[in-house]
């Protein structure tokens, strides 16, 4: 299986790394998503997570100056997926890594997003289908 097969490609949330922190933190919010590709000119050049903001802020940081911007809190470069990779290989990668979601690419540009929340829910759709009848 890859992870074509699994990764979320519908309504994908991204951010500019100009954008504020507390610009972001709405978003997520908002969107029900606790990952953000950082892209500039469709190009993904960093992923800020509700982690990273949590940081940022717990470190004495403002979410909404001027100077608290998504590229000071981004992780970068950011570690990616491709959407024919093994999807085994991809969940091992987020689990060494400890994270959460992974942006998925083509030439540098965003097609997709894999989290956790995905591979749980194709775990639970492959335990609790039920078999085919073949009596």
């Amino acid at each position: 299986m890859n992870v074509r097969e699994v990764m979320t490609t519908e309504n994908l949330l991204t951010i500019g790394e100009d954008d504020t922190l507390a610009a972001a933190a709405h978003r997520m919010t908002w969107g029900k998503c606790r990952h953000l590709p950082v892209v500039r000119d469709r190009e993904v050049v960093g992923i800020l997570s509700e982690r990273d903001i949590l940081a940022w802020h717990g470190d004495g940081h403002r979410l909404d100056g001027p100077e608290n911007l998504v590229r000071a809190a981004m992780v970068k470069p950011p570690i990616v997926a491709v959407a024919d990779e093994d999807l085994g290989e991809v969940a091992a990668r987020m689990i060494s890594e400890r994270i959460g979601g992974l942006p998925v690419v083509s030439h540098g540009r965003l097609v997709g997003m894999i989290t956790t929340s995905d591979l749980l829910g194709r775990i639970v759709a492959e335990m609790y289908t039920p078999a085919p009848d073949r009596g």
